[in-house]
């Protein structure tokens, strides 16, 4: 549906070059309009280009990587990368991954 149409980035301005004005306001009072079949091209077309741009997120935790002799956790390694890190943040500095769990200090 809507292949050889030419789509804008921002859906609104599909809805802005696709509607149009009831001029002598026999419908309405001078509302925009746009026809049902245009509105289902534009879902159509959106939604495809959501799920084509959609992302994936990597998870993983943190591990204990080097404990001191003083029980003190010194780096943590990602499970997703395998890259260690000396702080456990929520996202991994290196992959990105979004850690879940074992973020012992943060």
């Amino acid at each position: 549906m809507g292949d050889c149409m030419n789509f804008p980035k921002d859906w609104a301005v599909f809805l802005e070059d696709y509607s149009f004005r009831d001029h002598k306001e026999f419908y309405t009072n001078g509302a925009r309009l746009i026809p049902t079949f245009r509105v289902e091209q534009m879902m159509h077309h959106y939604l495809q280009k959501a799920k084509e741009d959609s992302v994936v997120v990597v998870h993983g935790r943190w591990e204990p990587w080097a404990i001191q002799p003083n029980g003190f956790i010194g780096s943590y390694c990602c499970t997703a990368c395998k890259k260690v890190s000396i702080t456990a943040s929520d996202y991994c500095p290196n992959c990105g991954a979004k850690m879940d769990g074992g973020n012992e200090d943060g």
